[in-house]
Formats: structure tokens, C-alpha cells, sequence
């Protein structure tokens, strides 16, 4: 099963997608099917009623999204990088020294910012492996790494301390 957040005009849903044609949104299930038209356009039916979709990529977290010709931008996380965006805000938001905490229990795949270098919010820092998916921790403040606590390869539990901003 996968698990999403998805947010549209600061409203967020949480979606889970199962193997076997069930997606839940906010826990009620629906049966759905997705059938592929053409480029980034797709037919969904859920349940009995059927919608026209096309989606684009903007960035590695926001897409920009028509359902039967009604258009908006979504900001999609999986449920680990949404835990991990609010650990991070409410962190940064208490001092301003950011102190960055495994959101679950992971393997560092890659760390991509050395101690000493400046970073700006939003810039990646460190990709953690977890349940079979990479996520993409970023900097929620700018600032100046302080520590780096982790090496790549290494396995962290829950709320370890994976680095710190000032």
C-alpha cells in the first residue's frame, strides 16, 4: 500500500493506493480504475462515475492538475515526507538552530551537504530509504550545516538526529 498527502488550496487529503484497484481518500474507499489516453492525459472511474485527468510534474513535490477541465496545483508527499516537513517546520520555528530528526526508521542512501556549507530552505540535504521509497529531506530554513550525524549506508531509527542548520 502506498500512502500519500496531498494538498490542495491548504485543504490536505490523505490517500492511500492499494494493489488491487481500491484507493482510499480520507479514509473511504473507492474501487477505481486509470486508463492511460495519451501523453499526460488520463480516464479514472471511481466507483460508477468517470473523470478526464491530466497531471504535470512542476517540481519533485508539486503538480499542476486538470480534472474534467477544472485546473489547480497539488502539493504531493508521501506520508514520511509530510511527518518529516512538519518535524522539520515545527523545529525550525522554536529557535534558530534547526535540528533535523529521522521521521522513521531508515537507511541513508546519499548525503548531499557537507558540515560548514550554507543551504537554503528547501535545498536537498540528506535521501533516506524507507520502506522501499526514497525521501528527499530538505532544509526548512536556510543557514549554515552545523553537524552532520549520519554517513551514507548507515541505518537510523525514528528520531535519531540526522543533522543540524543554524
Amino acid at each position: 500500500m502506498s500512502d500519500f498527502v496531498v494538498t490542495i488550496n491548504s485543504k490536505k487529503k490523505s490517500i492511500q493506493l492499494s494493489g488491487n484497484s481500491l484507493i482510499s481518500v480520507n479514509n473511504r474507499e473507492y474501487n477505481q480504475e486509470l486508463f492511460h489516453l495519451s501523453g499526460h492525459t488520463y480516464l479514472l472511474k471511481l466507483d460508477n462515475k468517470i473523470y478526464e485527468i491530466s497531471a504535470q510534474r512542476l517540481d519533485h513535490e508539486r503538480y499542476q492538475v486538470s480534472i474534467d477541465g477544472k485546473s489547480f496545483e497539488t502539493l504531493t508527499r508521501t506520508n514520511l515526507q509530510e511527518t518529516a516537513a512538519k518535524l522539520l517546520e515545527q523545529s525550525g520555528s522554536v529557535s534558530h538552530k534547526l535540528i533535523a530528526k529521522a521521521p522513521m526508521p531508515g537507511m541513508i542512501l546519499k548525503i548531499k551537504k557537507s558540515k560548514g556549507d550554507e543551504v537554503i530552505q528547501g535545498e536537498s540535504v540528506i535521501i533516506l530509504e524507507a520502506m522501499k521509497m526514497e525521501n528527499d529531506l530538505r532544509a526548512q530554513v536556510s543557514g549554515r550545516i552545523k553537524e552532520i550525524n549520519v554517513k551514507e549506508g548507515m541505518a537510523v531509527e525514528k528520531g535519531f538526529v540526522l543533522f543540524s542548520i543554524e
